[in-house]
């Protein structure tokens, strides 16, 4: 693809002139860059200044509430480390958010560069699942399963997984108590198997010291009498 042209000057902020257009009119749109988690991303030039920029479309039906929210800590952040936002256009039914362009690429680019970490794995890869199902009942791999839905609209509810036959046929909370008092008992019983173990070892080296300290004096007195005689 053609590279665009250098920059006739550096875009700080759209004008209000700018902003009273229609973006088609402000803009050139190049080229789709993706898909984030509210809308599609697009590689555009600022027609006055000749800059590249990077435009995202929301579609209005979307969490309004979030998109103002990010709007709004954009508008408030002026840092090189933070990308800069530049103004806002609504169009048919979509919200237009300019912001700057990053030509080398998305986060989540980079960190496919490197070994793929849990922040990357959790929303791009499916659900884990369990290495051994068999060691488990039907009821708590569907409840697990039915857990780690990712999208939240398909996702049970906590009212409803309280219904689950996982949850509702539950052995009652005393039967902990029984099973923490026979773990104690079992640790308990298998401490003092290794005490009873240690000493009988420490018994057994005191004995085999003792009996090599035995036979090297009956071979010294041998030796003494066959040289008396």
């Amino acid at each position: 693809m053609e590279q665009p042209p250098a920059p006739k000057s550096k875009l700080k902020k759209l004008s209000e002139d700018s902003l009273t257009k229609q973006p088609e009119e402000v803009f050139d749109v190049l080229e789709k860059l993706g898909e984030g988690s509210y809308g599609s991303v697009f590689k555009a030039i600022h027609k006055e200044s000749g800059q590249v920029v990077a435009i995202k479309q929301v579609p209005v039906e979307s969490d309004l509430q979030e998109i103002i929210k990010e709007i709004s800590i954009m508008q408030q952040c002026d840092s090189p480390y933070v990308v800069k936002y530049y103004g806002s256009y609504f169009k048919n039914t979509d919200l237009w958010i300019v912001m700057e362009y990053c030509g080398a690429g998305s986060v989540s680019d980079i960190i496919r560069l490197r070994n793929k970490t849990a922040i990357f794995m959790i929303p791009t890869n499916p659900p884990p699942t369990f290495r051994k199902p068999e060691l488990w009942s039907d009821d708590f791999t569907d409840f697990v399963k039915k857990c780690l839905v990712k999208n939240p609209e398909q996702r049970a509810t906590a009212t409803q997984l309280l219904q689950h036959p996982f949850i509702k046929n539950a052995k009652p909370v005393s039967i902990l108590r029984d099973l923490i008092t026979e773990a104690m008992e079992i640790k308990a019983k298998r401490h003092e198997e290794q005490q009873r173990e240690l000493e009988e070892e420490e018994e057994n080296s005191d004995e085999d010291e003792l009996d090599s300290h035995t036979m090297v004096k009956t071979s010294v007195e041998s030796v003494g009498t066959m040289r008396a005689t």
